[in-house]
């Protein structure tokens, strides 16, 4: 059993939103291959589409 690439913080942030903000090139492929979703929104309304 996998983890959630979706799973989000108290901040509504994911592992994507994070990835992207600290310029992980290798971790943003893996997890939009595993099946990130680009279109989740933090507390603040950002994407991860807005954060790259």
């Amino acid at each position: 059993m996998g983890a959630d690439v979706n799973a989000e913080n108290s901040e509504g942030k994911t592992v994507l939103h994070e990835a992207i903000l600290k310029g992980n090139v290798p971790i943003i492929e893996y997890l939009l291959k595993n099946g990130a979703n680009v279109h989740l929104k933090t507390r603040c309304g950002e994407t991860p589409l807005l954060t790259a």
